[in-house]
């Protein structure tokens, strides 16, 4: 599914109304999932990438067949977001235009640094946790952000204990982070690290 706002209908606010309707879907997921375990049944997920930016919109293609649709970078780059809740364990993440666009009015998270395909420079990834004054919230985003700087400094051991005991509260990227910094405490990465973890070329 791709879902664009701003178009056809202007709409000024439209970052935010894509991270309400991705948490509305990934809180929608969870009751879904819940309901199917009760009954004995396999659930389902989801994954959802979202990316603010301009791309050209409206009906590409030619005389025999077209589709109302938006290209262009800011689109690709979506594209490319929308595998990593699968990477990270989670459902919902966004790239840094649209969390610095909406800062102070969601709670997110840096999950990463990574390097996609048909982008030369790193891209800062996110997760929107909840709507701003989420206490709790709150909390898992400074406790994830200081074992992030923990891991970006090569203190790798203490990244890896700080992730662990998020982990086991439940948290899906703080168990694959803290995989992470395990496996570099015991074989470091070379001193020309950045911290950029590369995802796989699709």
């Amino acid at each position: 599914v791709m879902a664009l706002w701003g178009a056809p209908a202007e709409d000024s606010d439209h970052a935010a109304h894509a991270v309400e309707a991705a948490l509305a879907i990934a809180n929608a997921v969870v009751d879904k999932q819940v309901a199917a375990k009760a009954r004995g049944e396999l659930g389902f997920d989801v994954k959802i990438g979202i990316n603010t930016g301009e791309a050209v919109v409206g009906n590409v293609g030619s005389e025999r067949r077209y589709n109302y649709t938006a290209v262009g970078e800011a689109v690709n780059i979506a594209s490319r977001l929308e595998p990593l809740p699968g990477v990270y364990r989670c459902r919902v993440v966004v790239g840094p235009v649209t969390e610095e666009r909406l800062r102070g009015r969601f709670v997110f998270r840096e999950l990463d640094a990574v390097s996609v395909k048909g982008k030369a420079e790193p891209l800062r990834v996110f997760e929107p946790l909840a709507a701003a004054g989420d206490a709790q919230a709150a909390r898992l985003q400074v406790q994830f952000a200081a074992a992030l700087q923990d891991y970006r400094a090569r203190r790798f051991e203490a990244a890896r204990e700080a992730w662990g005991r998020l982990a086991a509260a439940g948290d899906g990227p703080s168990a694959v982070m803290a995989a992470r910094a395990e496996a570099y405490a015991g074989a470091p990465p070379p001193e020309a690290w950045s911290g950029v973890f590369t995802v796989a070329k699709g």
